[in-house]
């Protein structure tokens, strides 16, 4: 078993050194560091506190796990460490180097186009035509309102005056 142990739930008024002097009641502390967020530099509420034996380590996680610290109960592991994970570009190099397999080089022309030349561009552009009127069709009538109403009472008022 390591002897590096995973502190969880801890009050975010907690230090390092209350970390020590509770976990020194089990045996030796070889170092205790809370985390903190590199945002806004408050604790994560989390820290890592590295025993100096093995027995001792085990000891502090069936005793000390679910006790008390500045109110809360705090959570006591082992250790794991992170999973390594991938960063910079993506496999196969960067997203600007990347090209497409050949199999895919040759897309077929959308049933919308009439020729590939369309479809690519270099066919002369088709301008819209809109179709001719409708002829023997009467204009739709036009609703009325309050306003038209309005005004006609008031052109009606001037010419009497």
């Amino acid at each position: 078993m390591a002897t590096k142990l995973f502190v969880g739930n801890l009050p975010y008024s907690a230090t390092e050194s209350d970390l020590v002097t509770h976990f020194s009641r089990i045996g030796a502390v070889k170092e205790a560091k809370i985390i903190f967020n590199k945002l806004d530099n408050r604790p994560r509420g989390i820290a890592f506190v590295t025993m100096t034996n093995e027995g001792d380590a085990t000891r502090a996680i069936v005793e000390l796990n679910n006790s008390d610290i500045g109110g809360r109960r705090i959570v006591v592991n082992e250790a794991h460490e992170r999973p390594p994970t991938r960063r910079g570009p993506p496999m196969g190099g960067s997203p600007s180097t990347y090209r497409a397999p050949s199999s895919f080089s040759s897309v077929p022309t959308p049933a919308i186009f009439e020729t590939p030349d369309e479809y690519l561009g270099n066919a002369p552009k088709r301008t819209y035509t809109p179709p001719p009127p409708a002829f023997g069709e009467p204009a739709p009538a036009r609703r009325r309102n309050r306003q038209d109403f309005k005004r006609r009472s008031e052109s009606f008022d001037d010419d009497f005056n």
